[in-house]
């Protein structure tokens, strides 16, 4: 049972509580800078004012991430570092009780108290030898209060980093500390609405900053960095600040964030102090942009040309285009994220569709699949499949389009698998056609509303 859920209070001496206190109060950050990636990792740095004397110091760092990798801990100081130990034996009323284990402790159950030697605290079951003899079994704490004299000296109450320092003189010293610590990610949210013709939209970025790490980062520099960073697998590794390769201010990040190149990757610094608390969700907003055009695109993949299957129904894809450009009022680097797309019914807004999209830079294009068009359908069937030679054969397949839309004249892409493992050629087909790649081949179909209309390819596959 969690600790959360038992009512019982733990008492531990007044001298106890003040001397915690006071570590508490020493060492705490001054300045915070907090950098996030995508994937489960932050980099933390602090400025903090520390008081040493001449000789050897021992120095306790708190507020540190309860997920710290204490390997990747950097340290700039006007003094030698000799030691550093990482303490995360946190305190809880079982750890405290385990402790105490053939010791005197003080139990009021009732509003009688009972002193005696702890002998067994499991779950939520205690076991006392009472001084005057006998043992008091209790299966339920919840109704106990629990009594001990003092808070063990290996417990902590939060995560700390021990320093031992070697200083050659008295003073207060300015440290630098830099770590990395797990439990912190960050993603992008687009969410935009189509005009009435899909021809245009309105898109709003935002970043969402997941810190689950252990640890509250208050008035921090938040810088966020987009790109995928390579790690070795289930370690930590440190990384020292990457050389600035250039900087591009972009204008349409007008939301609080300055974006520029930094290495491989883009960086974003929000040009204001921000808290970040542990176990939150925080919302910023990133850009805006307005009136961009876009491109309703359908896409069919129907099966192979030299697929044995005698008939087949193909859904239809639908997707919303646009070129990442300044001349689309955009030009700006899209990092990997989910896109939301509306469509206003003149009423209402209704949600149609969203897709993921991976890390984008300018002047490229995004495809955003929306989702099945309900009135593009069509049909395919093999009408013959003939024996040239011993090694030869020639396909066709007859393809049945409908559009079954009252308002609006479209045009399919179909992306057409030809065959594996052998040789190809297409002998007949009425529109123009590229090759994708080696085994697919790609060509557009118009169709107007309310139309239906057939068309074949024939293929010759030579066997290897």
């Amino acid at each position: 049972m969690k600790t959360t859920n038992l009512k019982l209070i733990l008492i531990i001496a007044i001298t106890s509580l003040i001397s915690i206190n006071t570590l508490e109060a020493q060492n705490l950050p001054k300045k915070t800078s907090v950098t996030v990636y995508n994937e489960n990792l932050g980099v933390i740095k602090e400025t903090r004012e520390i008081s040493l004397k001449k000789g050897i110091n021992y120095v306790n760092i708190q507020d540190v991430a309860e997920q710290i990798d204490p390997t990747s801990v950097f340290i700039k100081l006007p003094a030698k570092v000799l030691e550093q130990n990482y303490q995360y034996d946190l305190v809880n009323i079982y750890k405290i009780l385990d402790k105490y284990i053939d010791k005197e402790i003080n139990v009021n159950l009732d509003g009688q108290v009972i002193k005696g030697k702890l002998l067994s605290a499991s779950g939520n079951k205690l076991v006392l030898q009472r001084a005057e003899g006998g043992l008091v079994m209790l299966s339920d704490m919840q109704k106990a209060q629990i009594y001990v004299p003092d808070l063990p000296e290996d417990l902590i109450t939060r995560p700390t980093l021990v320093w031992t320092i070697e200083a050659d003189k008295t003073a207060n010293q300015t440290a630098e500390l830099s770590y990395q610590t797990s439990g912190m990610s960050w993603t992008a949210e687009y969410v935009a609405e189509l005009n009435d013709d899909d021809s245009k939209m309105d898109i709003n970025a935002w970043v969402t900053i997941k810190n689950n790490s252990g640890a509250t980062y208050k008035d921090a520099q938040l810088k966020l960095i987009a790109g995928e960073v390579n790690r070795i697998k289930d370690e930590f590794v440190y990384m020292p600040r990457m050389a600035k390769m250039s900087m591009e201010t972009q204008g349409a990040y007008n939301d609080g964030f300055t974006e520029e190149e930094f290495f491989e990757y883009h960086l974003y610094d929000l040009d204001r102090q921000t808290t970040i608390k542990n176990n939150e969700d925080k919302q910023i907003s990133l850009f805006t942009a307005k009136s961009v055009p876009v491109k309703k695109t359908y896409t069919v993949r129907p099966p192979s040309i030299n697929s044995f299957s005698q008939s087949n129904k193909t859904e239809v894809n639908v997707s919303v285009e646009f070129k990442n450009s300044k001349e689309n009022n955009l030009g700006l680097p899209f990092p990997k994220g989910r896109i939301r797309m509306n469509k206003s019914t003149g009423k209402t807004l209704e949600f149609i569709g969203e897709d993921r999209i991976e890390h984008t830079p300018k002047d490229e294009n995004i495809k955003v699949k929306i989702g099945k068009a309900f009135d593009v359908v069509l049909t395919s069937r093999t009408v013959e499949r003939k024996q040239i030679a011993e090694k030869i054969e020639e396909v066709e397949v007859e393809y049945y389009l409908r559009n079954r839309k009252s308002k609006e004249d479209i045009e399919v892409d179909f992306e057409c698998p030809v065959g594996f493992y052998n040789t190809w050629e297409i002998l007949a087909l009425d529109y123009k056609w590229t090759q994708k790649n080696a085994n697919t081949i790609i060509f557009k179909v118009p169709i107007k509303k309310e139309q239906e209309l057939k068309f074949r390819i024939k293929a010759r596959f030579i066997s290897r």
